[in-house]
């Protein structure tokens, strides 16, 4: 889907939400939040909202055909012409990146950092959405209403909606440890990308990775996984404590007995990185989710080399150290980047 496209679908996304009856002050505030961050989100958002307010009015006067064709297109996000239109504005002006929003029903995309302000008020009030993010190094624990407790890792974004008719939480981008309230007939559904996960009262760990893949591992209790764009009762799963569920397009492949090596990857949780017989291309993989500077491998031959060792994610120096001490590499500094290779 191209930027253009994203763009409108996020203010199609706001247009939609600021007409339901639930609409409150601090999804508001996230609101003007994301109309000020540029220039090309009030001209997207005011567009779309004047055609929207024109099908109303066309409707209203009688214009039959016109009228309800446009009423019954409004909610479809966008015209070509509009969406031509939009595509030369942000050709001028650009913006900046986006991240995936998941709903229940579909996906649509919205700014990457909901403000703070909004995000507190939101997780106050019932059933309001709200936003969870950490920047790239950096972790952050949210306590939910219900008493539940999230850990975000290193950049993720989330959301969560949590009240007396249901609980939810979108994982938009990234990893996070859950550590669920048991509350008698109101499970918990975590959606991430075309899967979701529904606690039957447990600890486990979300890690939703750039191409779309997803690792679901049960730290106590179990959870069922199933297709969100599918019949649940047909293609839903059921993993316990120990097991490891790992997800790629429509397969998903399941690993029990996996304590240890879920134990190893929870280090993350205290700032460690833990290998044991890992590549050391996996081992760059880790180290490059947790810092802007990243390291660079230019031999598939070293790639494959086995290491293993604890070490604290931010500390990328100690990492290079072991490389260059125990395998005799050359580690190269190139601005931003550091270069791994043969002496």
């Amino acid at each position: 889907m191209k930027r253009a496209e994203q763009l409108e679908e996020i203010a199609a996304y706001w247009l939609m939400r600021r007409e339901d009856a639930d609409w409150t002050d601090a999804d508001e505030a996230a609101f003007q939040e994301w109309l000020q961050q540029a220039i090309v989100h009030k001209a997207v958002y005011w567009r779309l909202e004047y055609g929207w307010r024109q099908a109303d009015r066309l409707s209203a006067l009688g214009l039959a055909e016109e009228g309800q064709s446009l009423a019954r297109h409004r909610r479809s996000y966008w015209a070509p012409a509009a969406l031509a239109a939009s595509i030369v504005l942000l050709a001028i002006i650009g913006f900046g990146g986006m991240i995936l929003h998941s709903g229940p029903n579909a996906e649509v995309k919205i700014a990457a950092k909901a403000p703070e302000k909004a995000e507190k008020a939101a997780s106050k009030a019932p059933g309001a959405i709200a936003w969870y993010s950490t920047p790239i190094g950096k972790r952050k624990t949210a306590i939910l209403s219900d008493g539940s407790r999230i850990e975000l890792n290193t950049d993720t974004v989330m959301r969560t909606s949590i009240s007396d008719a249901g609980r939810e939480a979108w994982l938009d981008k990234g990893e996070a440890f859950f550590k669920i309230s048991h509350i008698p007939g109101l499970r918990f559904i975590v959606h991430a990308g075309k899967q979701t996960v529904t606690v039957l009262g447990t600890q486990f760990v979300v890690r939703r990775k750039e191409n779309d893949d997803l690792a679901v591992s049960v730290v106590e209790g179990r959870v069922q996984i199933g297709n969100a764009r599918s019949d649940p009762l047909s293609t839903s799963s059921i993993i316990t404590a120990g097991d490891i569920a790992i997800s790629s397009g429509s397969s998903t492949l399941f690993v029990h007995g996996a304590g240890e090596r879920i134990h190893d990857a929870l280090g993350w949780r205290e700032g460690k990185l833990n290998f044991d017989r890992s590549t050391l291309a996996e081992a760059v993989a880790e180290f490059n989710r947790y810092n802007e500077r990243q390291i660079v491998i230019d031999d598939p031959q070293i790639a494959i080399l086995k290491i293993g060792g604890s070490f604290q994610a931010s500390n990328i120096g100690a990492f290079l150290r072991l490389l260059h001490d125990a395998y005799g590499l050359k580690v190269s500094e190139m601005g931003d980047q550091v270069k791994i290779s043969r002496p």
